[in-house]
């Protein structure tokens, strides 16, 4: 079995999200690292709860809040970024704006 990608984990969420995407005027290839599903309107609040036990039963991995700026949960590169690392194994590092353009989330 292959290490899980960034791809992979955007892949999926792209895919959970496909429909609303569409509706929105959303086509995959569009979506960018910083592209923010709840201020675009793709997710709200219920959104963001499916969505967050969709990941975990997809990849088996327990998200931690206090792992990842809440501000970019929904940001598709962070998030992607935090499943691979959670999945890995890796440290995840907090809020450490150094480590990355993402501030959660170190790049290796």
């Amino acid at each position: 079995m292959s290490e899980l990608s960034d791809n992979e984990v955007r892949s999926f969420l792209l895919g959970f999200f496909e429909e609303q995407l569409a509706l929105r005027g959303y086509a995959e290839e569009e979506i960018s690292d910083d592209f923010d599903l709840l201020t675009m309107g793709v997710i709200d609040s219920l959104g963001f709860l499916e969505m967050t036990v969709a990941l975990q039963e997809e990849f088996d991995v327990e998200l931690d809040f206090d792992e990842i700026d809440p501000e970019e949960m929904s940001i598709v590169g962070p998030l992607c970024q935090y499943i691979t690392s959670k999945k890995k194994g890796r440290p995840v590092i907090v809020h450490d704006e150094s480590a990355s353009y993402y501030s959660g989330i170190p790049v290796v």
